[in-house]
């Protein structure tokens, strides 16, 4: 009688999906297949491509790069299974590939190559010859991928991991499917009015927060301190709006 054998992906979760970045030697071509859509950044690119800071997180994060090399431009990171080897990769592209990475379709059979100078770049393209299809029996490659926790740890910037953790939830899962956060409504005064800019801050980190009691008591607190100001108003220590939430 035979030991029993291992169901397909039931070894260590996710270890055989974590996408490694691979080069591309001038001259060379190989085949592979569509693992998921190609990731755009703005990237500074001059030695170890790293993500704009600043582009990406709005302008909550300062990016150092900003000051000290050239403006970023859009590279895509676009994930792959090696047609070889089946290992989960993914090379680098420039914006000028964009048109042909957004067309490609999930298992879509490609070539990728580069041309014979260094300075090239990275080409992919729909291979001439479709055959062999793609075929798995892996439940997490009959979805496209997400790269979003293989790209923080490739790039190994803290204050963005930790920016993304904060707004977005952390994955413990190597190819992250992070959820989409949810917009919350803008916190409003107790009249329906949305708040001022005095205490606009405040009223957003009180409607984020998990905790009720803290929520409750910096509601209180805000509302104290618009009736100061609508007394302040009254009593003609200033004029009425100013400062205020008008």
């Amino acid at each position: 009688m035979p030991l029993p054998q291992a169901a397909p992906g039931g070894g260590r979760s996710g270890a055989h999906e974590h996408f490694r970045y691979v080069p591309t030697q001038p001259g060379a071509k190989w085949s592979a297949y569509v693992a998921g859509p190609c990731h755009w950044f703005l990237a500074h690119t001059r030695g170890r491509s790293k993500p704009c800071l600043h582009e990406m997180t709005g302008g909550e994060l300062t990016c150092e790069r900003c000051a000290q090399i050239t403006p970023p431009q859009v590279i895509g990171y676009q994930p792959l299974y090696r047609e070889v080897d089946s290992r989960p990769v993914m090379v680098i592209v420039y914006e000028y590939e964009r048109d042909r990475c957004d067309a490609l379709k999930l298992h879509q059979r490609v070539t990728i190559g580069r041309e014979d100078q260094q300075s090239d770049g990275v080409w992919v393209t729909v291979a001439l010859n479709p055959r062999p299809v793609f075929h798995t029996t892996l439940k997490c490659r009959m979805a496209p991928v997400d790269l979003t926790s293989v790209l923080l740890k490739l790039w190994g910037l803290p204050d963005l991991t930790a920016w993304y953790e904060q707004t977005h939830g952390k994955s413990d899962s190597p190819v992250s499917l992070a959820p989409t956060a949810k917009a919350k409504e803008e916190p409003k005064q107790s009249n329906g009015q949305p708040f001022g800019p005095m205490y606009r801050r405040a009223a957003v980190r009180a409607a984020a927060t998990d905790d009720d009691s803290v929520q409750e008591a910096m509601q209180r607190a805000l509302q104290k301190a618009k009736e100061r100001e609508q007394s302040a108003a009254k009593n003609g220590k200033h004029k009425p709006g100013e400062g205020g939430d008008k």
